[in-house]
This record gives structure tokens, C-alpha cells and sequence, in this order.
């Protein structure tokens, strides 16, 4: 069974974490449970809830949920289909939308890292991973990554289920920026270290380089700093789960799947494509 298979929050009636972690305190842990229990309000339609719902499990209708549940509660949907689930993060020019621009635009599906260097790379591969993808994962995302994509890009389908995990580290007690909350978690890079500055210099370095070496050098550290950055995505992801686990936001045995983290991996691993041709 997924997370989904256990959510009783997008059903009318039982729209509080409060009132579904009851029932889940009570020993229901599925739907069945849910219509064998008597405990279901009135208001929720009976009928309608339970078809609609089995339904969108069984075709793997992700936005039907993504519709019905509440914003901070989207990371079920990427629970639900991890496969399917696009962590991306991207560089730019400076902070303000009307006057920078991407540079680089990095995200991974399915595991695959994958990288568009605007002006040069079509985004071809962008648009189709998005359109495919059931969830999407950023880090401050919603304010400013997702307003770059739409501005750049017009054709781009968003996932409407996104996982900020700027504030989904805040429900949880992580505070701080990404890079604050990669160590607060115990991350250590040995590869992609830096700021958003750095990645603006390297953009330039790259346009501005005197020779192709040097460009390339350039272009190469800045995708490897986006890298480390997605990669990081993943697992402040899990720390997330681990804490809603924790605190009773997921059903019990959901905690049984999170292990206490003693040390995290560094990216030590190879460069994970190659930039030819340049």
C-alpha cells in the first residue's frame, strides 16, 4: 500500500491532520477500515469519496489528489510515486525575475540527473520530464524557481502537486536555507560547495572564458554545483519524512521505514554525464 492508501484528509469532513491521526490511532488504517467503522461524517458522501478514490489509486491519478489535499500535505503524492517525482533546482543570473535570467536548469526524475543550459540546450527533454512528472520537489521553489520556469518557458507543465521543502523543512523544525539545513541534517559535499554567487561568476566565466578550456571548466563546475544541490534535494526530503514520521504526521508503521541517520553519503561519485559536445 502507498501513503495515499491510508490518507483520509482529502475526504469532506476529516480535512485536519488532527482528526485523520485519530483514525489512525484507532487501528484504521485504509479506506475499508474508514467505511467498515461507522466513523465516517455525513458530510463526506460516502459513495462518491470511496469510488472517486479507489479509482485514482488504481489508474495512479495523481492529481486528483494533488487537487483535493492541502498544499503542505503534497509530499504524499511524492511519497506515493517516487519514480515519478522531479527534484529540480535552478541557477540564474541574479534574483530579480525582470531583470535576470536562468542559466542552468537541473533536475532529476527517475534517478537520471539531467541539465538544460539555457540559450544553448533545447528544452525539449525539460518539458517532457515536467509533463511526465506526477510530483515536483524544490527548495524555495514556489517564489522563486517556478516563477523563472514560467516566465522563460511557456509551454511548461507544472506538476500541481510541488513539495516545497523550503517550508516543509519549517513544519518540521529545520530552519535556515538549504545549505544551513544540509548540515544542520549532517550532509557533508566534497563536490559543489559554494553559493548562489559563486554560480553567477561561473555563468559569466563560462560566456566570458578566454578559451574553450576555460569555458568549459566553468560550465562544468557550475552543473556540478546544481548536482549537488538536487541531489541534496533528496535527501533533505527524507529528513523531512523521518521528522513528519516522528510526530505522528504518517501512519505508524511509516516510522518503522526511516532509520536513524549516523552519517550521510558524500557525492564522491564521478561527474554523472558528459559535456560533450561542448
Amino acid at each position: 500500500m502507498t501513503i495515499l492508501e491510508h490518507t483520509f484528509i482529502h475526504i469532506r469532513g476529516l480535512k485536519t491532520a488532527d482528526k485523520e491521526r485519530a483514525l489512525w490511532e484507532r487501528g484504521i488504517k485504509n479506506h475499508e477500515d474508514l467505511l467498515r467503522s461507522g466513523l465516517l461524517p455525513a458530510s463526506a458522501g460516502q459513495a462518491d469519496w470511496y469510488a472517486q478514490t479507489k479509482r485514482a489509486i488504481a489508474e495512479g491519478d495523481h492529481d486528483y489528489f494533488a487537487e483535493r489535499l492541502p498544499r503542505d500535505q503534497h509530499y504524499r503524492v511524492a511519497m506515493a510515486f517516487p519514480k515519478e517525482t522531479a527534484f529540480l533546482d535552478i541557477e540564474t543570473t541574479g534574483l530579480s525575475r525582470q531583470y535576470d535570467q536562468i542559466t542552468i536548469v537541473g533536475w532529476s526524475l527517475g534517478g537520471d540527473f539531467k541539465v538544460m543550459v539555457y540559450g544553448r540546450d533545447d528544452p525539449l527533454e525539460l518539458t517532457r520530464d515536467l509533463g511526465q512528472a506526477k510530483a515536483l520537489v524544490t527548495f524555495n521553489g514556489k517564489t522563486f524557481d517556478v516563477p523563472f520556469l514560467n516566465r522563460s518557458f511557456t509551454d511548461l507543465a507544472i506538476p500541481k502537486a510541488h513539495v516545497d521543502l523550503r517550508y516543509l523543512c519549517k513544519k518540521v523544525g529545520l530552519n535556515g536555507g538549504q545549505k544551513s539545513i544540509e548540515r544542520e541534517i549532517g550532509l557533508r559535499r566534497l563536490e559543489g560547495d559554494g553559493d548562489g554567487r559563486m554560480a553567477v561568476a561561473l555563468w559569466y566565466a563560462y560566456k566570458g572564458g578566454r578559451n574553450d578550456q576555460s569555458r568549459k571548466k566553468a560550465l562544468k563546475d557550475l552543473i556540478i554545483y546544481n548536482f549537488a544541490d538536487v541531489n541534496a534535494m533528496k535527501l533533505i526530503f527524507d529528513a523531512c519524512l523521518e521528522r513528519l514520521a516522528r510526530r505522528g504526521h504518517l501512519p505508524q508503521h511509516y516510522g518503522d521505514h526511516f532509520k536513524p541517520l549516523s552519517r550521510r553519503p558524500d557525492f564522491e561519485n564521478s561527474f554523472p554525464f558528459s559535456l560533450e559536445p561542448f
